[in-house]
């Protein structure tokens, strides 16, 4: 005989006649079970089901109303106590690489500069071969690429405080598009918004999440056609949409978006959806992805109003 509470039926979506043991443990714990029903023994174990983090304690008690033996499952919501472990580990993991890229930025980033610098002098005062100017022009290209990459991870790994104001959303919209036309030639920026669009925000880290999600919008599309930029009312409050239509993305490359160090491009270090994620949670915003396969991808921020 099995029974469970109706607390349990609710939590496990238990049908009528489920067996416990099938759903909670497997095959290769049967035999200590059998020891635990032997020896009145306890067994804790923890066990993902449908989205939760279980704790499992599964012991055995003599004697009860008028059962010889009873097996108890003990069953409690591990899920709110994993998530803080796992914002725990993540701060823990964020200093690490602060410290990390305190070094970086000092033994990486000056010389590469440097290398850059030279290079393009040089290049601007020899006369050289055609052959010879190719290969000035790929050092400065992936120097520059080098740079960018230590700069993303920079971003990454520090953290500081926010310093609201209130911040007129479309004229941020306008600042760094204007930064990607200057070296996009193919692209085009089409705009779907009126100005005077405020939100209360840090202007730098809001600066930070557009050129994030407008660049990624780019590489999409392989730096040409037109990117749809609007910004809309949705329960009195501003929302920001960027839709591309590039490569777009599948079910299963969406669900690792904002995994650090995940990208899709050839050129990426696949920290820049974590950064917007980090941005939109500091401030209370939220944000909502829809792509398809070769079709494009939208992404929608909306914003407390100020």
């Amino acid at each position: 005989m099995i029974s469970y509470n109706p607390k349990a039926t609710q939590f496990l979506n238990l049908k009528p006649g489920a067996n416990l043991f099938d759903l909670l443990l497997p095959p290769g714990d049967l035999p200590a079970v059998r020891r635990i029903w032997e020896a009145n023994n306890s067994y804790y174990f923890e066990k993902s089901l449908r989205g939760y983090s279980l704790g499992i304690t599964l012991s055995s008690i003599e004697k009860v109303s008028s059962f010889e033996r009873l097996l108890v499952f003990l069953i409690t919501d591990l899920s709110a106590i994993k998530e803080i472990e796992s914002k725990l580990k993540e701060k823990e993991h964020l200093a690490l690489i602060g410290e990390m890229a305190a070094g970086i930025a000092h033994e990486i980033r000056n010389p590469l500069a440097s290398i850059s610098g030279s290079v393009q002098f040089l290049r601007r005062e020899l006369a050289l071969q055609p052959e010879l100017r190719s290969l000035m022009d790929i050092i400065v290209k992936e120097s520059d690429r080098l740079s960018a990459f230590i700069e993303e991870f920079l971003n990454y790994s520090r953290q500081s405080p926010l310093e609201k104001a209130d911040v007129d959303l479309g004229a941020l919209v306008d600042e760094v598009t204007a930064m990607l036309a200057r070296n996009l030639k193919e692209v085009r920026f089409i705009r779907k918004f009126d100005p005077g669009n405020m939100i209360r925000a840090d202007a730098k880290k809001i600066k930070q999440l557009l050129w994030n999600l407008l660049n990624n919008a780019v590489k999409a599309q392989k730096e040409k056609g037109g990117i749809e930029i609007a910004i809309f009312q949705q329960k009195g409050a501003p929302c920001l949409s960027i839709r591309d239509f590039g490569v777009g993305m599948d079910r299963a490359e969406l669900e690792k978006i904002f995994t650090p160090f995940y990208s899709k491009f050839a050129f990426g270090i696949g920290l820049g959806m974590n950064i917007v994620k980090r941005i939109v949670d500091e401030h209370g915003f939220t944000m909502e992805i829809q792509s398809e396969k070769n079709q494009g991808t939208e992404v929608v921020v909306c914003f407390k109003k100020g």
